[in-house]
C-alpha cells in the first residue's frame, strides 16, 4: 500500500479486513528492525515500476513525432476529406487524397498555417498534420501526350495505329533531343 512507503505516518483510514491483503509468513516472522528494509525494498520496486512506465510512455509519445515546420511562401499539398455517399452511388476511395500545390501565406500558430492558392485567394487555416510539402517531379516527361485532344472518334485502337503512334512519338523525341 502507498501509506506503507512513508515511515512515521500513521494510517488515516481503517481498511475493512476483507479488503486487506493477506500477509505472507515472511512478513509475520520478521523483526520490527527489518520493517525498514521491507519498506526500502517496496520503495525500490515502486521506483522501478515508475521508470518502466515512464519509458513506455516515452516510446509511445515518440511514435507520433513533431509537427513539421513550414516557411512562408513554400508550396504544400492539402489533405482532402472526401466522403463516399451510398445514396448517390459515389465512391471516393480511389480519388485523389491531396490537392495542390498551394502556398503558405503565413504561420498562424506553431503548427497552424494560412494557405492560399496560386492567385492569392485564401483557402483557410490548416493544421500541419493536414498538409505535406510539395516536391518537384524527379523525372521529366519524354513525350508530350495530350489525352484531352482526340483527332478522331474514340474507339478501339488497332495494333497498327498504336505502332504508328509510337514511331511518330519516337521520331519527335529524337528531333527534340537533337535540337537541344
Amino acid at each position: 500500500m502507498p501509506v506503507e512507503l512513508h515511515t512515521g505516518i500513521e494510517e488515516p483510514l481503517k481498511i475493512d479486513q476483507r479488503l486487506e491483503p493477506i500477509k505472507t509468513i515472511e512478513e509475520e516472522e520478521e523483526d520490527p528492525e527489518d520493517v525498514d528494509e521491507i519498506v526500502e525494498r517496496r520503495i525500490e520496486v515502486a521506483r522501478q515500476t515508475l521508470k518502466a512506465r515512464a519509458q513506455q510512455r516515452k516510446i509511445q509519445t515518440d511514435k507520433h513525432g513533431e509537427a513539421e515546420v513550414y516557411e512562408e511562401g513554400s508550396k504544400v499539398w492539402i489533405k482532402l476529406y472526401r466522403r463516399s455517399d451510398a445514396n448517390r452511388r459515389l465512391t471516393r476511395k480511389i480519388h485523389q487524397v491531396y490537392d495542390g500545390p498551394y502556398r503558405i501565406r503565413q504561420e498562424v500558430r506553431r503548427n497552424a498555417y494560412l494557405i492560399e492558392d496560386e492567385e492569392g485567394n485564401t483557402l483557410g487555416t490548416f493544421n500541419s498534420r493536414q498538409i505535406k510539402p510539395h516536391r518537384e517531379a524527379k523525372l521529366k516527361a519524354t513525350a508530350g501526350i495530350n489525352m484531352m485532344k482526340a483527332e478522331k472518334e474514340i474507339k478501339k485502337i488497332s495494333r497498327k495505329e498504336v505502332s504508328e503512334f509510337t514511331k511518330n512519338m519516337l521520331r519527335k523525341g529524337k528531333k527534340n533531343n537533337e535540337e537541344e
